[in-house]
Formats: C-alpha cells, structure tokens, sequence
C-alpha cells in the first residue's frame, strides 16, 4: 500500500507543493480511518514529500526565464513571462480573470490565503498583458482558447524547462522569489513587498537573505549605487 501512494504522491511530481497537500490529505483520510478502527495502519504517515519548504537562494535567472520561455508555445510563453513580472503562484495565475487588472495594478485575491493581492503594473507587464487574446474571463488560456489547469500549465513550464535544459531543481513556485528580487531592485521596501505577494508582515525582511538570491540583492545594490539612487 505504502508504494501505491508513492506512486500517486509521484503523480504530481511536476508540482512538489500540489504533491505534498495531496499525501496530507489523504494521511488525514486514512488518520480518520485508523480511528474508526477500519484500517490498521496509515501507510500515508511516512511517506516522504517531495517538497522542500525552504528555497533558500532559490530564484530564476533573466537568462533562465528567456531560455525556457522560448521553448514555450505563444500563449504558455506570455503567461510565463506574466507570472515572473507578477509574483503570481501558479493557481492564482490560471484564475486571473481580465476584470482584475486596473489601469496601474492588478487587483486578485489569493487562492491559498484569501489575501487580496495588489500588484503593480509595471510596463514589462502591460507590454506581456497587450499580447494576449482575449478569448476568455481568463487572462491565461491553452492553445484552444480554455482557461488552464494549474497542474496543466505546471507540466507545460517543467516539459519546457527540460528541453531548454537550464534552471535544474527549480520550480514554478521559485519565480515569487524572482519576483521579490526585481520589486527591492525597484527600492520597495520589506513592508511593500509583504503586502504586494501576499505575505505576513515581516516575512521579506525575515528571508530577505535566505529567500531571496544574495547574488541578485548585492547586484541590485550595485545598479542602484551607480545610478545614484
């Protein structure tokens, strides 16, 4: 039984967090039946996650973005971009409805918190949003002008960063942590940014050296030093 739920929990490989809900819930399940004496044993207890909750330095390169991004097809390639000058996860980005997007922000509540998210549209961001169809109340649709699938979208990001061959070991997830980096290049401070993503107060300030690159904030000090910022 313990291998039939590591082949389920493998299912969802191409979305370590997706994987490590679905074995908590069905650990809960089963928790549920071993009480009720219906079951012996939870063979979901020690089954190990594939997600790792800290990604420490962990963010994608402008360089990585570009190479996985052109192994993309036209409508996956926008909403890639969309979502590293974003920040947003991956199921809040297929549930971007075009009514959410305001003349200087986008306006979403999270699906994982209930968080309203208020995210500034930079001008990379509305050049991306003018290249999309409008085919649906979605902003993001599939090659057949339908709203994605989070786990959908997930395994067109991983199949393309296979061929592309670069970004090894990183995850969708990880373009939160990119986008992090590009708003304290643009000088917001932790606060700002807690509240842009959604976060709990003081979480940017708590990984701003864990989270985020050291690499890309010693460099975004740099750039800021030299244009006299």
């Amino acid at each position: 039984m313990r291998g039939q739920i590591m082949k389920y929990r493998d299912k969802f490989a191409a979305s370590p967090r997706q994987s490590h809900y679905a074995i908590q819930v069905l650990s809960l399940i089963l928790a549920w039946g071993v009480q009720r004496g219906y079951i012996a044993q939870n063979p979901a207890s020690s089954v190990p996650s594939l997600y790792k909750a800290n990604r420490a330095d962990v963010i994608w390169t402008e360089d990585e973005i570009s190479a996985v991004a052109d192994q993309m097809q036209p409508h996956a390639r926008l909403a890639f971009r969309l979502a590293a000058f974003t920040g947003l996860s991956l199921s809040d980005l297929v549930k971007l409805r075009w009514d959410e997007i305001k003349i200087d922000r986008i306006e979403h509540e999270r699906s994982k918190t209930g968080v309203m998210q208020i995210i500034p549209l930079f001008d990379e961001v509305r050049e991306i949003l003018d290249q999309f169809p409008r085919r649906a109340v979605t902003v993001v649709t599939n090659k057949y002008g339908k709203p994605y699938t989070p786990r959908g979208f997930s395994i067109a990001v991983e199949r393309a960063r296979t061929r592309a061959n670069v970004a090894k070991g990183k995850h969708f997830h990880d373009l939160r942590g990119t986008f992090a980096t590009l708003l304290m290049k643009r000088n917001f401070n932790d606060s700002v940014i807690d509240e842009i993503l959604g976060w709990e107060t003081g979480k940017s300030a708590r990984i701003r050296r864990t989270y985020i690159s050291r690499d890309a904030v010693v460099k975004a000090a740099i750039e800021q030093f030299r244009n006299g910022r």
